[in-house]
């Protein structure tokens, strides 16, 4: 099957409806986005989708709408989460069908959590122009085309890989073994195993129950007295077996407890990390009123060393006007100046040869007074001359910059107490760290304990087992010399042929598909990785690597390009399955691109699309150059908000996304 469209709603930090199309033409397609915008919520869409089931971390919400648009309805209004995924799947005669497959769970907000009230699954077809319901139970449906048994690998998560395989791979194996045991109808006799039992399993299972049944038929009374001492051996063994198992149950709950512990510590600093991050704050502050305040002296030292010259620029020009005003408001005849008034003054004609009254004379002392005196224009010139050659040598912008300098510390001040603010909320809605420290010094402690119990345990059952064994024998001896049994140990013959045969060909299988396997992931790693590894794998498909001194690979670059090699190997071992041969099915990756050098992961790019005949990448590096000039056609970016819950997806490439670190989009 190939994907060809998604569409959804209101899922998680997806708020508004968003549509996303696939090419199924064999080209890939990469879906970017930096941490935290989306890009596991979204990969885990597919999921929910298909299965109804999502996987995401424990400290992630089970919350499948978005808080934001919860909030916009009513208290008792219901709201939808929706999503849709529209594939094609060529049929028994090859001949492509198209599929729409909708899953849409109802709320209903409630005062406290909303919750679901209606679940919706419909699974439509294409014939011709409309599209029909297929059938009334279409996870059967998905299950043929799409087995969810191995949907953690149509749907891989290389980061928790990695985390796997640095815990020797247990986890993955398990859930491997698991899945193609599924697959490969292994589990039929897995199960038919269990229920033959063996004959020292006690009345639980068909050998044990026939066993008991051959001492019940003696009357013999040495045959009696040893088989109630062998039944007392099986109910000790079985109640030791119990006892180590609830042992198991208590440090697997521990263990979860005190990882779930480690993570919730790990998202949330501790009151000494937040104080020293609101102290450094605060004493950043200091720093910068200190640098306002010497800004704010330079820029008085330097109004005080330039006032007098300020001073006088300004006197200047206001004298000047002045000057300029009073001339004009007195209306000075054109051409008259104060030597030619003299001159009238001291002479009793005038030019034309009349005769100068005493009327005239005042009019021309009157004018005389509206010239400056020699002595002040020389020094008004002086002063001006004076003021002109420093005015031309003064610097204006040298107060400006004590200015700005002083604005852009008050800005800092303002963004530093609006991180200390943000710190003082986180620190209301975090939760307390050294609660949680002291929380998992608890569980580590009880996991210590039960561990100490696992081990008595253990060692009493290893005991019992000799005795039981021991006593078995003893019945055994006693039972052969009773004739009535014939019967029973002939079932008991068939039945142990039978239980031999089913482990042989359980055996055989996990020994041919984990070599099947492990030969994959060895021309994979050839292909993919820079240094020569050996890789093993045991019959219940635990996974090693190793160099040619038999060292584990160690470096998360390594481990990451395992991942890549081990999900293309499962791939391979599908396509070599006769009953899966002719199917197809999507890889759609998250992948830990950022963990491998260049080289690396240039050969990851160039060999994943072999793998499956879709491949869907996630990213939050920048691949696209390693897909050659032209770059990876299919492209698409998440973007968010500042806090990160409300995203949505643009199609394109957009090379911010990776020059910018933390940038709101």
């Amino acid at each position: 099957m190939k994907i060809s469209k998604v569409e959804f709603q209101n899922f998680r930090n997806f708020r508004d409806h968003c549509e996303l199309t696939f090419p199924t033409d064999g080209s890939v397609t990469v879906i970017y986005g930096p941490n935290g915008v989306g890009k596991t919520t979204l990969h885990q869409l597919f999921q929910w989708i298909f299965y109804g089931e999502v996987h995401f971390n424990k400290t992630a919400s089970n919350k499948m709408y978005n808080l934001d648009f919860e909030q916009s309805v009513g208290f008792h209004k219901t709201f939808p989460v929706l999503g849709v995924i529209d594939f094609e799947h060529p049929n028994a005669a090859g001949v492509v069908e198209y599929y729409s497959l909708r899953r849409e769970w109802i709320y209903q907000k409630e005062q406290y959590e909303s919750k679901v009230i209606t679940k919706k699954f419909r699974l439509s077809k294409r014939i011709g122009d409309d599209w029909k319901t297929v059938s009334d139970n279409p996870e059967n449906i998905i299950e043929q085309i799409l087995p969810s048994g191995l949907s953690q690998y149509f749907f891989f998560d290389g980061e928790s890989m990695i985390a796997d395989l640095n815990q020797k791979g247990r986890d993955s194996a398990k859930s491997l073994r698991k899945a193609l045991y599924s697959i490969f109808d292994l589990d039929i006799y897995e199960q038919a195993l269990v229920h033959i039992g063996t004959q020292s399993s006690g009345t639980s299972t068909v050998l044990g129950k026939l066993y008991l049944s051959r001492a019940e038929n003696s009357t013999n009374k040495d045959v009696i007295i040893a088989r109630g001492a062998y039944n007392q051996s099986l109910k000790k063994v079985e109640s030791l077996e119990e006892e180590i198992e609830r042992c198991k149950n208590a440090i697997a709950r521990y263990k979860a407890e005190a990882q779930d512990l480690s993570e919730k510590i790990g998202s949330n600093p501790s009151q000494e990390a937040l104080e020293k991050r609101r102290k450094k704050a605060r004493d950043a502050i200091k720093t910068i009123e200190g640098a306002i305040q010497r800004e704010m002296k330079s820029f008085g030292a330097t109004v005080m060393a330039n006032y007098p010259y300020l001073l006088i620029s300004r006197v200047v020009e206001e004298a000047e006007l002045r000057i300029g005003l009073k001339v004009e408001d007195q209306k000075l005849l054109p051409g008259l100046t104060k030597d030619l008034v003299l001159s009238l003054l001291n002479e009793h004609t005038c030019l034309c040869g009349n005769p100068i009254h005493e009327s005239e004379h005042a009019e021309l002392e009157s004018l005389l007074k509206m010239f400056p005196p020699l002595s002040y224009k020389y020094i008004y010139d002086q002063f001006k001359n004076s003021a002109t050659r420093w005015s031309a040598t003064y610097d204006s912008e040298i107060l400006l910059k004590h200015l700005e300098a002083i604005f852009q510390y008050r800005d800092q001040i303002a963004s530093l107490q609006q991180e200390i603010h943000d710190i003082d909320e986180e620190q209301k809605q975090g939760e307390n760290v050294d609660a949680l420290i002291a929380k998992r010094a608890k569980a580590e402690e009880s996991q210590r304990y039960w561990r100490g119990e696992l081990d008595k345990f253990t060692k009493e059952l290893g005991l019992q087992e000799q005795i039981k064994k021991q006593r078995k024998k003893k019945l055994d001896d006693l039972l052969a010399r009773v004739g009535e049994n014939e019967k029973l140990d002939a079932q008991i013959q068939i039945i142990e042929a039978v239980r031999v045969y089913y482990d042989s060909t359980l055996k055989a299988s996990a020994k041919r598909y984990s070599e099947t396997l492990r030969h994959a992931i060895q021309d994979l790693l050839g292909k993919m990785l820079t240094s020569t590894r050996q890789v093993s794998m045991t019959e219940k498909f635990e996974l090693s690597v190793r160099d040619s001194f038999g060292d584990e690979a160690k470096s998360e670059g390594q481990f990451a390009v395992v991942s890549f090699a081990y999900i293309g190997g499962i791939f391979k071992l599908l396509g070599d399955v006769p009953a899966l041969r002719d199917k197809e099915f999507p890889l759609i990756l998250d992948g830990p691109f950022s963990k491998l050098d260049v080289i690396q992961r240039q050969n990851v790019i160039d060999t994943i699309p072999a793998y499956a005949p879709q491949v869907i990448l996630f990213s939050k590096d920048d691949i696209n150059a390693c897909f050659g000039e032209e770059g990876v056609k299919n492209v698409w970016t998440i973007y968010s908000n500042a806090e990160r819950n409300v995203s949505h997806v643009e199609r394109g490439y957009n090379p911010e996304v990776f020059s910018v670190n933390g940038t709101d989009y």
